[in-house]
């Protein structure tokens, strides 16, 4: 953590835009700041690190581009999924053409309203659910799989801001058929949960934590057996909090390996 007699405050964003030290400017505001806010970071000669979504409209975000170009300038949209564990080490497993192409894929992603924040629950300032949490898969599928051709998508509009919806990502003849669902709509005792089923030609890589006894249980009776359905890859690097609290630990691989912590993010050969 920063120390906090070494941090600085500034009065205004006109104050601290002006002090020469300063490298880069992280935007952390809600979504409808996030233009006036970067465009005078760049006029400043500053790089940019904006959050997603970069903006409610594709002027705005088109402007931002254009000023980080003029500035030669960073300007640089925080989608996190690619540094997730679980998102990368899916990543790794698609690219490397291990276990062969996509066939099908669906992604989940759903949290209770978010009323612990005026400012996060107010759809015309975060664009609303279709926005703020649907673009976190929708920018990880467009890594992975490409750019669809077409999006179709149905949903549900609550004070006429889309709440919950589930989009197909339209790849054409031969292209994989992948899906997302996202939203606002669950109870408070289910406040957030997100995943991924993905369907390689060889293997099939989950990333559920609701799933996680049901795959604790398959891979143990794999371990028992001594089979080898499930290959146990990257085991340090495919770790998440959610599986921590399955009690996924001190199990031994049948080939004499130490699992800590097995994989949320499985491989199913």
């Amino acid at each position: 953590l920063p120390d906090p007699d070494r941090v600085r405050l500034w009065a205004t964003l006109e104050q601290m835009l002006a002090d020469p030290e300063i490298d880069l400017i992280d935007v952390c505001t809600v979504t409808d700041q996030h233009t006036p806010i970067a465009l005078a970071a760049l006029k400043a000669g500053k790089h940019v690190l904006v959050e997603k979504a970069i903006a409610l409209l594709p002027q705005d975000a088109d402007a931002m581009v254009a000023a980080a170009k003029s500035a030669g300038k960073l300007l640089m949209v925080a989608h996190v999924l690619p540094f997730f564990p679980e998102f990368k080490f899916a990543a790794e497993a698609i690219r490397s053409g291990q276990y062969g192409k996509v066939v099908a894929a669906h992604f989940k992603r759903v949290i209770s309203k978010p009323d612990w924040s005026s400012d996060i629950g107010d759809a015309a300032k975060t664009g609303g659910p279709a926005v703020d949490l649907h673009i976190h898969d929708t920018h990880f599928i467009g890594l992975v799989c490409g750019v669809p051709k077409q999006v179709f998508a149905v949903g549900t509009v609550e004070r006429d801001a889309v709440s919950y919806l589930t989009t197909s990502y339209l790849y054409g003849p031969g292209g994989p058929a992948v899906t997302c669902s996202s939203g606002a709509l669950s109870m408070n005792g289910r406040p957030f949960v997100h995943g991924y089923e993905i369907y390689l030609e060889k293997a099939t890589l989950v990333e559920l934590p609701e799933a996680a006894d049901e795959v604790r249980a398959q891979m143990a009776d794999s371990l028992r057996s001594g089979s080898d359905r499930f290959d146990v890859l990257n085991i340090d690097v495919a770790w998440t909090s959610e599986f921590a609290g399955a009690g996924w630990i001190a199990q031994v691989d049948p080939r004499g390996l130490p699992l800590d912590r097995l994989l949320p993010s499985w491989v199913d050969t």
